[in-house]
């Protein structure tokens, strides 16, 4: 094999594989579009609870919010890196900066550098059958 088709194979071997894992889970996060009043964003529990992760999305809101269900109840992550505030890319594993490469697990806590400080984190209050995230 030639080096210019050995370099042509490679790259797109690379670019395959990179596909392929920037897009395993992405797709299967849904996105809500919540009501925000006062700076509460107000979710409906019932859409909530059939998935572990959701994707809060709102126009007013200058990054994504992850709502995160786990064993113990609700909590949201702010979709924002902490190294230089680029927006993340969630998947079914972690938070993701596609600028300079950090990572994050879903409670938050910064798993790869460039960022070493966690994602803002968000209490979701729980009132009637309504989740509530105060910003």
């Amino acid at each position: 094999m030639q080096r210019k088709e050995f370099i042509k194979n490679s790259c797109l071997l690379c670019f395959g594989v990179a596909a392929g894992l920037s897009l395993s889970g992405c797709g299967a996060i849904p996105i809500y579009k919540p009501t925000i009043e006062n700076k509460i964003i107000y979710l409906d529990e019932q859409k909530m609870v059939v998935n572990k992760l959701n994707i809060i999305q709102h126009a007013s809101l200058p990054y994504d919010i992850l709502l995160v269900k786990n064993e113990k109840g609700f909590y949201a992550l702010r979709m924002q890196c902490t190294h230089q505030n680029q927006p993340l890319v969630a998947t079914n594993t972690g938070l993701f900066c596609n600028a300079h490469g950090s990572s994050f697990n879903l409670d938050g806590k910064a798993m790869k550098e460039p960022a070493i400080n966690p994602l803002k984190k968000y209490i979701v209050t729980k009132v009637g059958q309504q989740l509530l995230i105060q910003l």
